[in-house]
């Protein structure tokens, strides 16, 4: 009851300390999530072994993970975001005597309210312009969008209609129910349970003409570029029913699709920089947990350093997929602690990437477990891909021994190398036929001249009469050949160079990178800026030459003296558009059609010489090329002009270089080291009570690291940190609660168990303390239970939630961590959590002889209100999905301003419409 005969100021007194309680007790939540989100992670993380066959009835051992990802987010995911609701309607229940209370219900809705309309919103406008996210597993979000609104409906229909004002214990135990029915279904969804044969499909015609399947995101893949060639890859992950096999192919031709298109943006870097750079890009684009960015909002929420890492180990292709594919069921790495007695052969690593001038270089087989004194044949072959046998690579095929003792063998492989520039192409080599025998055989296969000896395509597959031997994924390894014929890219060395006067000649190098086919010419000169020609410096100008497979050329600069103390003078040198010289390459020998760069024209004018015509191509500063006296597009070329385009020579970034002449020390400082604080990893868990009690009292410092060799695009830092007062201050407000927290068991003990049951019981305490001071702030100021949950309740219990969904909405590339993890959660909260406190409230009434009564007027009406705005909002989110925005959130400020904006509008005007209606000043239902 409100207070009676209580001055104002008292009142607003009373509100002003509730309020700031119920503050720091939704910090204390903050920081509890965290701990509970990361043994949830902890959990989640957890791997399986398992053996399965693919269509030739080969048994294969692989390491899965045991939570799929959309079952992991609708369970123990959405239990950690909606703890806390999920809790108060039971404590509630219980603390009422098991009657109908409002604070829980109200927070479920309210709940609901903020993350489908605030959450959205702030997810919506945070994306930078320009910029779009698009929901990746479209199914997933029209199956959790459809129960979100049909949660609420259920609970308007057993409060209103189906028995008004009462909840029956089956109506409860159905709402319960309809929770694993949730998951079942959005788990059906994802892995397009009996849908896949009925999705229409994209094909595509391969190298060698033949029509191959590609499912839609390799479809979006292939053609992310216009001047992309179209891939050939083997239809290995066709073939097979197995899903973990599939998935292993799929990734498999992801990276290599990946490799191939950072070669034509970077031609420059070399073969490890590529990986390098692949693999990078590969673990952005692996989905994050919920849980991820639930620990990442909570660090930067109080204070804690947040940085992300990109100084990881090198993985292997196999190692890669398991660990940043958390959705996938992909090959991981190979078991190493069971089926000790079996054999298990496979490649390690699962791919090479090679220069096409390497030669000859050597994969290795590896050999695991089992006897391993006894002899053990494997067959192995190459097979074409995009590189064709015989053109790109040389046949090899025949068998390697395992000796006893012998735990790896290699297989030489020897890449042809030619003079004309081509795509990056791959090939395959492939085990196959593990067995034991004796050395007679082994011989025999190596030296025979008998087709039935050598030829392993031929060979009876004898892994069924050896069940103690296995070839085990990766059996099959994938070589990239990166061509080497480019004319080259040319640069300088430096894009500035601070020079004192009395140097007197200084050398600018004039570099050559990423192919050096061919003589080349370019043309260098300077031009003057402060620093006048003949006064600071002697003007030079001219072309030199460089010779084929020469990568370097240098220019003398001569600088003049003067006797001035104080002088902060530049110039500029530059280099013009490289040319070629009497070279011709051939781009199709069937048409004895060839490219040839001429001397003629400052942007390079090229001819194409057939056995009939010369024509000739002139490329413009705008990328039009032109034949003969028709102009055309690149996109309007052949394939063979697009490639030979390509391979022509190029300039690079830095084609001038600033040349400063005694600039002041203040000016040497021009190297900024923000980037080096992407450098340092996020720590999401200890592993001892100890070292907890040390981070609790511990104020973290920021460490920089040098950001690199410079070759790797830099990555932008999740957070810098500039005020340092904030975090001091944030520290301050929440070391109280990290102490409190530190006794709960480390996230790493016991696979994450005791940690997330230790947190639910915190979080029950915690809000039980939340319900009280929320029912006193409501006592005090005036407000009922309905509005106070509605209100203040549920925004605090979702403010976790809000920060995560903004990180992960900016960081990652898709938006289905922000908007099907809201839908799905929303309708989580009804089942489990209503379903679970009413549940127990029917039972109790059951089994006394009573009824367990419901208001219906105040929840049926929020409800039905929820229920027609996010309709609304769900139509908006589908039709962001056309051609003119592109995703669900994000696109121009035209269309991000008015759907924030309509959904910002949608939750304030549920939150007065709800409030009027509680105070009456509305009718409602």
């Amino acid at each position: 009851m409100p207070l009676q005969n209580v001055s104002t100021g008292v009142v607003a007194f009373r509100g002003i300390v509730y309020i700031a309680s119920l503050i720091y007790l939704f910090v204390g939540v903050a920081i509890l999530a965290d701990k509970f989100m990361a043994s949830i992670e902890m959990i989640t993380s957890k791997k399986k072994v398992v053996k399965v066959k693919d269509e030739n009835g080969k048994t294969q051992t692989v390491v899965v993970r045991v939570w799929n990802e959309t079952v992991a987010n609708l369970t123990l995911m959405a239990l950690g975001c909606s703890c806390p609701e999920i809790l108060l309607s039971s404590i509630e229940i219980i603390g009422k005597g098991f009657e109908a209370g409002e604070m829980g219900p109200g927070s479920t809705v309210g709940s609901a309210a903020f993350n489908l309309f605030v959450i959205i919103g702030v997810c919506n406008w945070a994306i930078p312009d320009g910029q779009v996210r698009k929901v990746k597993r479209v199914s997933v979000f029209l199956v959790t969008a459809a129960w979100s609104i049909f949660a609420y409906l259920w609970l308007y229909l057993i409060t209103a209609v189906i028995s008004p004002g009462v909840i029956e214990v089956w109506e409860a135990l159905v709402t319960f129910a309809f929770f694993p029915i949730t998951v079942l279904s959005a788990y059906v969804a994802d892995r397009h349970v009996h849908i896949y044969d009925y999705i229409s499909k994209t094909y595509r015609m391969g190298r060698n003409g033949v029509i191959v399947e590609m499912t839609t995101d390799e479809a979006e893949v292939v053609n992310s570029e216009p001047n992309d060639r179209i891939n050939c890859f083997k239809k290995f992950a066709e073939e097979t029913e197995n899903e973990e096999i599939r998935e292993f192919e799929n990734h498999r031709r992801a990276f290599i699709i990946l490799l191939k298109n950072l070669r034509r943006k970077y031609p420059m870097l070399k073969s490890n920089q590529l990986e390098l750079m692949a693999t990078k890009e590969m673990l952005n684009r692996g989905s994050k947990s919920k849980a991820f960015y639930q620990v990442l909002a909570s660090k930067m929420l109080t204070g804690r350093v947040v940085e992300h890492s990109s100084r990881r180990p090198k993985l292997n292709l196999t190692e890669l997929f398991q660990e940043f594919h958390p959705s996938s069921t992909s090959p991981a790495v190979q078991p190493r602690n069971i089926d000790r007695q079996i054999t298990k052969v496979f490649f390690s690593p699962a791919h090479y990437t090679v220069m096409e001038n390497v030669g000859q270089f050597d994969v290795t087989v590896v050999r695991e477990d089992g006897d391993l004194e006894r002899l053990v044949f494997v067959d192995y072959t190459t097979e074409d891909g995009e590189a064709t046998a015989g053109k790109d690579f040389e046949v090899n095929r025949g068998t390697i021994c395992f000796e006893p003792g012998v735990t790896s063998q290699t297989i030489s492989i020897r890449i042809i190398d030619d003079d004309l520039y081509e795509e990056d192409q791959h090939f395959y080599i492939r085990l196959l036929n593990i067995r034991t025998g004796n050395r007679f055989e082994y011989l025999c296969g190596k030296d025979s001249e008998d087709d039935s000896c050598t030829d392993v395509q031929t060979r009876g597959n004898h892994i069924g009469e050896h069940s103690h031997l296995r070839l085990i994924c990766p059996s099959m390894a994938t070589v990239m050949i990166l061509d080497d014929d480019h004319r080259g890219i040319f640069s300088l060395s430096e894009r500035s160079v601070s020079l004192t006067e009395t140097v007197g000649t200084h050398v600018m190098l004039i570099v050559r990178i990423g192919g050096s086919r061919g003589r080349v010419a370019i043309t260098y000169r300077t031009e003057e800026g402060t620093a006048k020609p003949n006064r600071d410096y002697l003007h030079s100008q001219g072309e030199i030459i460089f010779e084929d497979g020469e990568t370097e050329r240098h220019v003398l600069i001569q600088i003049i003296g003067e006797s001035l103390y104080e002088k902060n003078v530049f110039f500029y040198f530059t280099i013009g558009e490289p040319k070629s010289i009497k070279d011709c390459v051939t781009v199709n020998c069937e048409m004895r059609r060839s490219i040839k760069t001429l001397e003629s024209g400052a942007a390079g004018n090229t001819c194409i010489e057939t056995s009939r015509v010369t024509r000739y191509l002139q490329f413009d500063a705008n990328g039009y090329v032109y034949v003969t006296r028709r102009r055309l597009r690149r996109n309007q070329l052949s394939e063979q002009q697009r490639i030979a385009l390509r391979g022509r020579a190029q300039l690079g970034e830095v084609t001038t270089t600033v040349i400063h002449l005694k600039e002041s020390k203040q000016f040497k400082k021009t190297v900024d080291k923000m980037v080096s604080k992407a450098n340092k990893s996020l720590k999401r868990g200890t592993s001892s009570w100890l070292q907890q009690f040390i981070d609790a009292v511990h104020m973290e410092e920021e460490n920089e690291e040098a950001a690199g060799d410079g070759t790797a695009v830099p990555e932008v830092a999740i957070t810098v940190k500039k005020n340092k007062w904030k975090e001091y201050t944030s520290h301050a407000i929440t070391v109280f609660w990290r102490l409190v927290f530190a006794v709960i068991p480390p996230e790493c003990m016991g696979g994450g168990y005791p940690c997330f049951f230790s947190s639910v019981v915190c979080i029950g305490i915690m809000t039980a303390l939340i319900g009280d001071v929320a029912s006193h702030l409501g006592c005090s100021v005036g407000l009922k239970d309905s509005v106070t949950a509605l209100a203040f309740v549920s925004l605090g219990t979702s403010l976790p939630d809000l920060f995560a969904s903004k990180v992960s909405a900016v960081q990652d590339e898709h938006a289905d961590a922000s908007i099907s993890n809201v839908t799905g959660s929303n309708a989580v909260n009804v089942f489990l959590g209503i379903g679970v406190a009413w549940s127990l409230a029917a039972f109790h009434h059951s089994y006394n002889g009573t009824v367990f009564h419901v208001e219906a007027g105040t929840l049926a009406f929020s409800v039905t209100l929820y229920c027609v705005m996010a309709i609304i909002a769900i139509v908006l989110l589908s039709v962001r999905r056309c051609d003119a925005v592109g995703g669900e959130l994000g696109g121009p400020i035209k269309y991000k301003l008015p759907t924030t904006a309509l959904l910002i509008g949608c939750f304030i005007l549920y939150i007065l419409l709800s409030s009027m209606e509680a105070y009456g000043i509305m009718n409602g239902f």
